[in-house]
């Protein structure tokens, strides 16, 4: 996957958005979401413990870490999801969003509509056919309660019909 992505967006990625490791555990820190202001890209934490998003590796596999939203060089009429993380299995594709309770549904749908386009955008220039793909909400509100509203169900729905993916919510994947 990683040879077919950097052949299909080679002028987009510069080497500071690219990165592999075999780490057990590691998180993602979305540095922009502390204030909102600041537009940088994502970036991966070791040891796990003040990031956004944790990634846990157990087998220790090679995992290949890209970060998009603000790092590569595609067409700003993209709406863009922070970063996609995969093996030769899985490929994830995740967006963080700080949120506080009263947000939490629109922060929901924004980043619906980015992970959509952005695995649209990567599917017209990349064969993923045999891999399972994941997008995932991550928002940094910890939930007391589950979501299973219709809005919900119905974008899990779309995902998989329209993307062959799984919409998820949560701040942590296991490879």
């Amino acid at each position: 996957m990683e040879t077919k992505l950097m052949a299909a967006f080679e002028a987009a990625i510069s080497d500071d958005c690219w990165t592999t490791t075999d780490e057990h555990q590691f998180e993602v820190l979305d540095p922009s979401s502390e204030d909102g202001a600041r537009q940088v890209q994502c970036e991966l934490v070791f040891p796990p413990e003040i990031g956004h998003f944790q990634v846990v590796n157990p087998n220790k596999k090679e995992l290949t870490f890209l970060a998009i939203d603000h790092c590569m060089h595609i067409d700003n009429s993209i709406r863009r999801c922070d970063f996609v993380l995969f093996d030769d299995v899985k490929i994830c594709f995740a967006d963080i969003k700080k949120v506080s309770r009263q947000n939490r549904s629109k922060a929901r749908a924004e980043a619906r509509e980015q992970l959509h386009a952005t695995i649209g955008h990567f599917r017209e220039k990349v064969d993923m056919n045999g891999h399972q793909i994941l997008a995932v909400i991550a928002l940094t509100f910890k939930q007391t309660y589950p979501v299973a509203t219709v809005a919900a169900q119905d974008a899990k729905i779309r995902f998989q019909e329209e993307l062959n993916a799984a919409l998820l919510e949560g701040n942590q994947i296991s490879f």
